[in-house]
C-alpha cells in the first residue's frame, strides 16, 4: 500500500473501513469457492484411496440361529372323513356279511327242513298207500274165502278203509303244512330279525362313524396345537435371537469405531508433532500449494480474514492450515515495512 493509500485511509470513518473490509471479502469469496471445489475434488479423490475396513457381519453374526420350525400339514375334514368311513365301512361289511351268513345258514336250514318235510310227506303217503292196498287185498281175500266178495258186508269194509285212507291222509297232510307253517313263520321271524338287526346296525354305524370322524378331528387339532405351540416357542427365540444378534453387531460396530477413532486420534497426534508422510504428504502439500496461491493473489489486509471465514479450509488443509495462516499473518504485519495485524 503507497504512502497515499495510507494516507487516505486515515480520514476514512471505521464504518467506511468495514464496509470496505466487507466488501473485498465478498470478491474474495467467489474465487475462495473455487478453490474449496478443487480442494473438495481432490479430497475425494483422496478419501477414495482409503480402504475402509469391511467386516463381514454374517459370519460373524450368523443369521440364523439353528432353531427350525416344524413344516406341518394338517389333515384337512374331507381326508378325516374319507379315512373314517373307509374304517367304519370295512368294520360294518364285517358285520352285514356275518348277519346276512347266519340268515342265509339258518334259511338254508329250515328250506332242509322244508325239504325234508317234503320227502317225508311222500313217504308217508305211499306207506299209507302201502297199508290200505295190503288192508284193501287182505279183506278181499277173505271175503273171497267165505264167499262175500260181492256183499254188502266186504263193501262196507272197503268203504270203511277208503274213509279211514282219506282221514289218515288228511292228518298227514295237515302234519305237513303244520310243520311248513312253522318254518315259514321261523324264516319270516329270521327275515325280520335280520331287518332289525340290519337297522341296528346302520345305526350303529352312523353313530360309530360321528365318534370317528369326531375323535379324528380333535386328535388332529390336538397336534396342530402341539406344533403350534412349538413353533410359536420358535418364533420366540428367534425373535429374541435377531435382537440380540443386532445388538451384538451394533457394540462390535461401536467398538470398531472407537478403535478406528482413538487410532486416527492418536496419527493426527503424530503427524502434528512429525508431519504427514508418504502420500498424504504429497497431497496435503498440493492442497497447501492451491490455497497458498490463491491467499497469496488477496491483498494482505483481507487474506488472513478469508481464511478465516473459510470453515471448510480447516478440514482440507489439515495441519498446514495454521502453517498458512501464520504466513499470511505475517505478511500482513510485515508488508510495506510496517507493523500492523489484520484480525
Amino acid at each position: 500500500m503507497s504512502f497515499w493509500d495510507e494516507l487516505k485511509d486515515l480520514f476514512k470513518t471505521d464504518d467506511q473501513k468495514d464496509d470496505e473490509q466487507k466488501r473485498k471479502l465478498d470478491e474474495a469469496k467467489a474465487g475462495e469457492d473455487e478453490l474449496e471445489k478443487k480442494l473438495a475434488e481432490l479430497d475425494a479423490k483422496f478419501q477414495e484411496k482409503k480402504v475402509e475396513p469391511v467386516y463381514d457381519l454374517d459370519a460373524l453374526f450368523p443369521k440364523d440361529s439353528g432353531l427350525k420350525e416344524i413344516e406341518y400339514s394338517p389333515r384337512t375334514d374331507e381326508d378325516i372323513v374319507s379315512s373314517a368311513t373307509k374304517s367304519v365301512d370295512f368294520d360294518i361289511a364285517k358285520d352285514r356279511n356275518k348277519l346276512e351268513s347266519d340268515y342265509a345258514s339258518s334259511v338254508a336250514a329250515l328250506e332242509k327242513s322244508k325239504n325234508q318235510a317234503g320227502k317225508s310227506l311222500k313217504e308217508s303217503y305211499r306207506n299209507l298207500e302201502n297199508v290200505y292196498n295190503e288192508l284193501r287185498q287182505k279183506a278181499e281175500n277173505d271175503a273171497i274165502k267165505r264167499g262175500v266178495a260181492r256183499s254188502s258186508i266186504i263193501l262196507s269194509k272197503l268203504a270203511d278203509l277208503d274213509e279211514a285212507k282219506m282221514l289218515s291222509a288228511g292228518e298227514i297232510e295237515g302234519a305237513y303244512q303244520d310243520t311248513i307253517g312253522d318254518i315259514n313263520t321261523k324264516i319270516n321271524s329270521l327275515e325280520r330279525d335280520k331287518d332289525n338287526a340290519l337297522a341296528e346296525l346302520d345305526l350303529k354305524y352312523a353313530d360309530e362313524l360321528a365318534k370317528n370322524i369326531a375323535d379324528l378331528k380333535a386328535e388332529r387339532d390336538d397336534v396342530v396345537a402341539q406344533y403350534e405351540k412349538y413353533n410359536n416357542t420358535i418364533r420366540e427365540k428367534q425373535t429374541k435371537y435377531e435382537t440380540q444378534r443386532q445388538s451384538n453387531i451394533e457394540k462390535f460396530l461401536k467398538e470398531k469405531e472407537e478403535e478406528r477413532a482413538a487410532e486416527e486420534k492418536a496419527q493426527e497426534a503424530y503427524e502434528k508433532e512429525h508431519g504427514y508422510q508418504g502420500e498424504k504428504l504429497a497431497e496435503y502439500q498440493n492442497r497447501y500449494n492451491l490455497a497458498y496461491d490463491f491467499y497469496m493473489s488477496l491483498s494482505p489486509d483481507i487474506a488472513v480474514d478469508a481464511l478465516k471465514s473459510a470453515t471448510n479450509m480447516k478440514y482440507y488443509l489439515g495441519n498446514y492450515y495454521d502453517k498458512l495462516l501464520s504466513v499470511l499473518n505475517s505478511r500482513a504485519t510485515n508488508v510495506s515495512g510496517t507493523k500492523k495485524k489484520y484480525f
